[in-house]
């Protein structure tokens, strides 16, 4: 239990606390952002899965969930940092996306 409680504390600090740095390191990957999603959506047509709900785990400010959405499919993203979520709702309401 001890270490458990070592590494939620570690993840906490790490990218919840110092989200900043976190969010412009992300920010700077927008760029790639579209290219990514477009190379999953091609991954996932490959199994037959061509729309449907996708849930991102640890989205971070959401430039995969984004670009996924703006393909047809149905994307949730959640992360730890509150700070990734308001500024990937920024982004998506930016792009008319819920």
């Amino acid at each position: 239990m001890a270490n458990e409680n070592k590494l939620s504390q570690w993840t906490k600090d790490f990218f919840v606390k110092e989200s900043k740095y976190w969010l412009y390191l992300m920010n700077q990957r927008w760029q790639h952002a579209k290219i990514e999603a477009k190379q999953i959506a091609k991954i996932l047509k490959q199994f037959g899965i061509q729309n449907g709900k996708i849930l991102e785990i640890a989205c971070g400010n959401g430039r995969i969930c984004t670009n996924l959405a703006k393909q047809g499919f149905d994307v949730s993203g959640i992360d730890l940092s509150q700070d990734y979520i308001d500024d990937a709702r920024i982004k998506a309401t930016k792009k008319s996306l819920k």
